[in-house]
């Protein structure tokens, strides 16, 4: 799964900008689900 990981991040061509708060030196936790498709 590590490479479909990277393949799936090489292909993000924009990302939106942090919600007002965030992004200001302090740490935050960002979750991203991945959704597996066995190709059925």
């Amino acid at each position: 799964m590590d490479q479909s990981v990277m393949t799936a991040a090489e292909r993000v061509l924009q990302i939106d900008p942090l919600p007002a708060g965030l992004g200001n030196g302090e740490s935050f936790e960002i979750n991203i689900a991945f959704k597996l498709d066995q190709g059925q």
